[in-house]
């Protein structure tokens, strides 16, 4: 009898992924400050503990840990050896080395290679082990036609790991906070502490451009509300009561009515040197929009509804919602019949 008609919960084919803030193991000094040997030992065995679990088949994982063993060794003969020093350009050269009779590794290989290394740093940033993934600034798959492509889960869990960790202050995590709200960059640089309804988990979007509409919008992610929680704290500390409600949440500027264009590029000079710090950022693959897509991607993932993504980006034009998620809308409207037979020229 199959597992579907039995009832068993399906095993789940993914590493566990890293939840909360990044909290460093004790014992280290810093993320990273650990042997890639030792970091191996701690990693294959919390893989172990998840295909115990269940979550995880040990199928997946002998793959991973083989994969894993032979980058060790690779690493060691480049003189790197701890889990920090590891760089994407290291990990580039081993998915691409050729093997011991000279042969090249096939497509195949390399996104397996390039996944093992994922699956690792992703559970030593669970470990408290290091809170970066190198592995995930290496590029894989077809190459995206589009001009963006939009982030993945756990990169976005990444860059919310580095904005709070990595930066120690509260603009960049409140920035971060507006784009997963569905905000434009211009839009994030507008946002002034009157606009922003804790209690209510609402934020006011405004001044986007001829493009993008004014609206409220939900503050669904709970990092989202903490992160600009945090903000709105930090500057009632450093503005006046009168001033206040006008300060711009993720704007720091001493130039008041500044440029629009200004703001806008500040906004995304702050998230470009996030992603950076992160290590997912990508020239040519991915940008600052690429969280817009991610948000507009999981909107109409969880809801399936061009109109609600439309809603929660400001965007008046169906179509171009269409285009941003990747879905055919008029598909599932169309009447599937051919057209009426056409007269030849001349009848």
């Amino acid at each position: 009898m199959s597992r579907a008609r039995t009832g068993d919960a399906k095993v789940r084919r993914q590493i566990q992924q890293p939840v909360g803030q990044f909290a460093l193991r004790p014992g280290l000094t810093a993320p990273g400050a650990i042997s890639l040997a030792e970091a191996q030992t701690l990693v294959v065995a919390d893989w172990m503990r998840q295909v115990a679990a269940g979550s995880i088949g040990i199928g997946v994982i002998k793959l991973y840990r083989g994969d894993l063993q032979r980058f060790v060794r690779y690493a060691t003969t480049q003189h790197c050896h701890q889990v920090g020093a590891v760089t994407p350009v290291l990990i580039l050269n081993w998915i691409n080395a050729v093997a011991s009779n000279g042969t090249t590794p096939t497509d195949t290989s390399i996104d397996r290679r390039r996944a093992a290394l994922r699956a690792f740093f992703t559970t030593c940033i669970c470990l408290g082990l290091h809170d970066l993934n190198p592995a995930y600034s290496v590029a894989g798959g077809v190459p995206t036609s589009r001009i963006v492509a939009p982030l993945l889960p756990d990169q976005i869990q990444q860059l919310k790991q580095n904005a709070v960790t990595r930066l120690g202050e509260t603009k960049t995590p409140a920035a971060l906070a507006l784009l997963l709200c569905g905000a434009t960059s211009r839009e994030a640089a507008f946002v002034r502490v009157r606009d922003v309804d804790i209690t209510a988990k609402m934020v006011w979007l405004h001044d986007g451009g001829e493009r993008v509409r004014p609206r409220w919008v939900r503050i669904s992610d709970p990092w989202a509300l903490q992160s600009l929680t945090v903000r709105i704290r930090h500057l009632t500390t450093t503005a006046t009561a009168d001033s206040l409600p006008d300060s711009p949440v993720a704007y720091a500027t001493k130039i008041p009515n500044s440029d629009p264009i200004r703001r806008q590029a500040a906004i995304a000079m702050t998230i470009t040197n996030l992603m950076k710090t992160a290590r997912i950022y990508q020239a040519g693959q991915n940008r600052v929009e690429s969280i817009r897509e991610f948000v507009a991607a999981d909107l109409y993932a969880k809801h399936h509804s061009l109109p609600m993504v439309a809603a929660v980006l400001g965007m008046s034009s169906l179509d171009a919602t269409a285009h941003l998620v990747g879905a055919n809308w008029l598909a599932e409207h169309d009447i599937d019949r051919p057209a009426p037979d056409q007269p030849h020229q001349g009848q």
